[in-house]
Formats: C-alpha cells, structure tokens, sequence
C-alpha cells in the first residue's frame, strides 16, 4: 500500500493574499535549559492545505465541526485539468459515479463559475484542487457559493505535482472547530 502525503507543510506554506501566516511560537526550548519544548500555534484557518465548509461563504451553513465524516475519508478521483476548469472538462472527464474529486492544475487552476454549479447539480461531496482556492479572486463568491449551498465540502491548497492520476483512498479530516468556517487539514491518497 502507497500513501502520498497531499498536504502543505503548514508554516511554509502560502497563504491567501493579504492574511495572515501561520505561526508557531516555542514557549518552552530544551535548546535554552527547559526540561521539555512546549509550542503554542496561532493558525489562519486559509493557510495551507485546508478545507471550506458551508459557514465559509453561507449564513447559518454548517460549520466545520458539523460536517459529515463521509465527505474527507473515501475513494477519489485524481485528474490533470487545465488551470481554466471548465464545465465541458467536467462533463468529458468527470464519471457519473464520483462522490470525491481532485483536481492536479499546476497549482495555479480555479473552476469558471458554470462548472462548479455543473457540479452542484452532481451526487460529489467534495472537490479538492492544489491552487490556494477554487475560484479566482473576481470569482470567489460565484465559485463557492453553489458548491457550499449544495453541502460539497471543498479542500484547497493541496500538494499534488508528486501523485499519478487515478483512483484513490482520501483520507482528509478536518479539526473539530465549532463555529469555524474551515480547518487546516492533512489530506493522503492511499493507492487502492
């Protein structure tokens, strides 16, 4: 059994424009005499490989904590798309039977607004791509609107340039936060 890691390391990774880094903070160093390292983590729940609930961008949506299990740990379709990923993509490519997709852009890819109410009207419980986000910043709201009212939980910032295309084992659970609109995850692919 194979297991690609699919996630940004956390402090290194970017962070979506104009918020803040995350940071880990050493309050106790064996390296300065401690008995023990103790470190506190401020987290911007946007940096890194995270996921976007519901509350993200929807009034009284489900919150990362109230989401269902089932939508981060499952089989999943692995495929190369354009950076534009359009809903002609999508219907070429997508089979009928696809409850989690991830999409490989290069890292710098988004999903025109057509596509993702293309599959707001399909059974996927989650998309996933490696851009910071699955929209543009002009395309933000138009995007993840009709994926978040549908329920699709939506993981963004994944590392996918190492992983083959094909089908997988996601396993990508999100922090228990309630209240939060996202959580930071470690997202794998297990080779089926």
């Amino acid at each position: 059994m194979k297991i690609y890691d699919a996630t940004k390391e956390l402090l290194s990774a970017e962070a979506y424009p104009d918020a803040k880094e995350n940071t880990l903070t050493r309050l106790m160093d064996m390296k300065h005499g401690e008995l023990y390292n103790y470190s506190e983590l401020t987290i911007n729940m946007h940096a890194g490989t995270h996921i976007d609930a519901p509350l993200h961008f929807i009034d009284n949506g489900r919150n990362i904590a109230e989401m269902p299990l089932e939508h981060f740990y499952g089989e999943c379709l692995l495929v190369s798309a354009p950076k534009c990923v359009t809903k002609d993509f999508l219907e070429e490519n997508l089979p009928k039977d696809t409850k989690r997709l991830i999409l490989k852009t290069g890292g710098k890819g988004y999903l025109e607004r057509e596509a993702a109410e293309f599959l707001a009207q399909t059974e996927l419980l989650t998309i996933g791509i490696d851009a910071i986000s699955v929209g543009t910043l002009q395309t933000e709201m138009a995007v993840h609107v009709p994926l978040l009212k549908k329920g699709i939980a939506i993981i963004e910032a994944l590392k996918l340039e190492h992983i083959p295309d094909g089908r997988y084992i996601l396993s990508a659970m999100p922090l228990k936060v309630d209240d939060a609109e996202a959580s930071p995850v470690r997202a794998v692919l297990i080779e089926k």
